[in-house]
């Protein structure tokens, strides 16, 4: 007794114990599969096999055929191991216990080699998983069951059918679940701007989008002033765009990354970028800083940008070194003696100049 407590595996040695209840109670808590080792009599108990299936739902194997057809030994099995209708032969083909099982374990239907065709089952089946598509065949064309399908999970899309994968309000709903759905839709339907708004107000789907709508700079344009991440699919010359680019970065200062070479070295547009991204957001503010043009780290405005909205120069050493000598010079123009503030300046490459008073 004393090493099933420590593991329940033992019971295979302990022949003794096998029909004894309470040592197989605790051997089956232990590990469910040591019913295994069980008699034939404590395999027929209701509360061993309950206990065993509880904590490992393969423990049905080993139960009596009277309990491998229990509905609520079978129900607990599967809710341990969703494939334990395996040992439930007629179980997996009562069509109440099956609605019941397919509203917690949607792949239970494909057990059933009756049911996997009916569709109240089906329709139940979706509703829980919708990927449980891919294994109803004979329902990947029905609009409805495709329907609640997608709206579970928009990526069972790819399983739909082929007029299916072409209809708006389908597409528009697996989109709208998941926009990396689009990658399943019809060219039709990759094409269509409403389409293209969802997937990418709805995640990262938008790189599915058909290249023509991409290359359209108005749509495009317009696009952008609904989500500034849009700006990373518009062509070269809209990325160039300082107007447009100004206004993107304004909204979310982590499009500067799809500027284009020339604004990247625009102060005006770093500056934007910098006053508008979230400050606590130390990776936002890194990336941001690695894809500006070195040039600006010696430029005024640029450098003056950095101090009044206090963004640590990460990751640019030279533009460190910038801003601690412009808040040096700052600091000698309000302390140090006039007579005295030309040699300060001059050591720390100050461009302002004093005349020395004369002796």
């Amino acid at each position: 007794m004393e090493k099933i407590k420590h593991n329940g595996m033992a019971l295979r040695y302990e022949r003794s114990l096998q029909d004894d209840k309470k040592a197989v109670l605790l051997a089956v808590k232990q590990e469910g599969l040591a019913l295994a080792f069980a008699s034939y009599f404590q395999r027929s108990d209701k509360e061993v096999v309950m206990e065993a299936v509880k904590q490992n739902g393969r423990a049905l194997a080993f139960a009596s055929n009277e309990l491998k057809e229990d509905r609520e030994v079978v129900m607990t099995a599967l809710q341990e191991y969703s494939d334990a209708l395996e040992w439930a032969e007629v179980l997996k083909e009562d069509k109440p216990f099956m609605l019941n099982a397919c509203r917690h374990y949607a792949f239970a239907i494909t057990w059933s080699d009756t049911l996997d065709t009916d569709r109240d089952v089906a329709m139940v089946a979706v509703k829980t998983d919708g990927e449980v598509l891919e294994r109803l065949d004979a329902f990947q064309g029905d609009r409805e069951i495709v329907m609640e399908a997608v709206l579970q999970n928009g990526m069972a899309l790819e399983w739909a059918s082929e007029n299916l994968r072409d209809d708006k309000e389908v597409v528009m709903a697996a989109v709208g679940e998941t926009s990396e759905s689009l990658q399943f839709a019809s060219d039709e339907m990759k094409r269509d701007k409403d389409v293209a708004v969802m997937a990418l107000q709805n995640g990262e789907g938008f790189e599915y989008v058909s290249p023509v709508l991409s290359k359209d700079d108005v749509f495009m344009k317009e696009l952008c002033s609904i989500d500034a991440m849009a700006f990373a699919w518009a062509s070269p010359k809209l990325q160039n765009n300082k107007e447009l680019a100004m206004n993107v970065v304004r909204r979310d200062g982590a499009a500067f990354y799809w500027t284009s070479p020339t604004l990247r070295a625009d102060p005006d547009v770093a500056c934007e970028a910098i006053k508008h991204a979230d400050k606590t957001n130390i990776p936002l503010i890194t990336d941001i800083l690695s894809n500006i043009n070195p040039s600006l780290d010696n430029n005024d405005q640029f450098i003056e940008c950095m101090i009044h909205h206090k963004v640590p120069p990460i990751g640019r050493p030279a533009l460190q070194t910038h801003i601690k000598n412009r808040l040096t010079l700052k600091t000698v123009a309000k302390t140090v003696p006039e007579p005295f503030k030309h040699e300060v300046y001059h050591s720390l490459g100050g461009r302002k100049r004093t005349r020395r008073r004369k002796v």
